[in-house]
């Protein structure tokens, strides 16, 4: 088995040249490794935090994902509305079930919705555009870590969610 350290890129090239100034070679190098760097959903693939399925509403993934982007963007990024509206069809019509009127779960894990968000947006120009800067201005944004932090928000709430249940079963236990 690897350790830690075998997994991480080193970069070889110095990031300044001697005269002081930013070394393209560099550049090019971080650029070139984080091409290359898989997605959360395959990065993370073997993490049990990453990889429990959870049950999980259609409004967890829509809310984590309009929040991050209007966070990230420091505004409304274009065609947020719209993007949300796709996604939440897109979910639904993949098999995200109505367990009562207007609420749809699954069970499904940080690494899953990771996946299912670059399925469905992967290919959608307004979603792409936020990632120009011709677009976006100088508030464009990295897909990737859009995504990732959707997940992130998300594996938040789950541990709150866990916390308190736990607190509440100790509770409960206690006054019995």
């Amino acid at each position: 088995m690897k350790n830690a350290e075998d997994k991480i890129h080193m970069i070889s090239q110095p990031l300044t040249t001697e005269e002081g100034f930013i070394n393209p070679a560099c550049m090019n190098e971080l650029a070139a490794a984080i091409e290359s760097m898989p997605e959360s959903w395959e990065r993370l693939a073997n993490e049990p935090e990453w990889s429990e399925e959870v049950f999980t509403s259609i409004g967890d993934i829509l809310g984590s994902l309009a929040f991050t982007a209007v966070k990230h963007h420091n505004g409304c990024p274009p065609q947020l509305e719209k993007i949300i509206n796709y996604v939440k069809a897109c979910l639904i019509r993949e098999g995200f079930p109505q367990v009562e009127p207007g609420y749809h779960f699954e069970n499904i894990s940080l690494c899953g919705i990771n996946k299912k968000l670059w399925d469905i947006l992967a290919e959608v120009d307004e979603f792409q555009d936020w990632n120009k800067e011709e677009v976006m201005g100088k508030n464009w944004l990295d897909l990737s870590a859009l995504l990732h932090q959707v997940c992130i928000l998300i594996r938040t709430e789950r541990r709150e969610s866990k916390l308190f249940d736990e607190k509440y079963k100790s509770d409960k236990n206690d006054s019995n």
